[in-house]
């Protein structure tokens, strides 16, 4: 199994081929992402953009199959983690950039400072995780989709990681197995079935 990883230039190249137009407000998500997240790293050292944001958006295009991702999926999607990472990006100004409506969507998605150290014991980070999807479950669907995405990429890039801390790979099997798989089975077949997918070729 490979690390997920995906630049924006193939993802156009997907969202193009899928009939997905880049509308003005579109590709304003994709730049605040990148002015967001282009220093990030994930814990492997590897770009936040390209194995993380960028993969997330092609796994939600791949979820809907035969129809059409909205648009209002993608731009939430591509700005899931800014209120949580970016601390130039007030609320307001994000309502005014993208709207109500992708704030009503991305807000669910975001913990507090506190809740987001690394410096949490894993038992801790778990009990937080299952409040938070808790909240979640009763955000508008596309929320739960973004975070049932995020989950699924998150999941494959630390089971593919060497050298990760083993008490957070042992948090995130055990947050996917009693969490996170009976919220997906209630609302997509496509990440229950991804999930379960990563899971067993870990077991492997």
């Amino acid at each position: 199994m490979e690390v997920p990883f995906l630049n924006k230039e193939e993802l156009l190249k997907k969202l193009n081929y899928r009939g997905i137009v880049l509308t003005p407000l579109l590709n304003k998500a994709f730049q605040q992402a990148q002015n967001t997240h282009q220093e990030q790293k994930r814990d492997d050292g590897s770009p936040c953009l390209e194995q993380h944001i960028y993969p997330l958006i092609s796994d939600l295009v791949d979820s809907f199959k035969g129809q059409n991702c909205p648009e209002k999926l993608l731009i939430a999607g591509l700005l899931h983690d800014v209120l949580e990472d970016d601390d130039a990006t007030t609320e307001a100004e994000f309502i005014r950039s993208f709207g109500q409506d992708v704030y009503d969507i991305v807000k669910p998605l975001t913990k507090e400072r506190a809740e987001n150290s690394p410096l949490l014991p894993e038992d801790r980070k778990r009990e937080i995780n299952a409040m938070m999807l808790e909240k979640i479950s009763r955000a508008p669907k596309f929320s739960r989709l973004i975070k049932l995405a995020d989950r699924t990429n998150n999941l494959a890039s630390i089971i593919t990681t060497k050298d990760v801390n083993p008490e957070k790979f042992k948090r995130y099997v055990i947050e996917t197995k009693e969490l996170y798989l009976p919220f997906a089975k209630k609302e997509s077949d496509y990440y229950f079935n991804r999930l379960e997918q990563l899971l067993s070729e870990f077991s492997c």
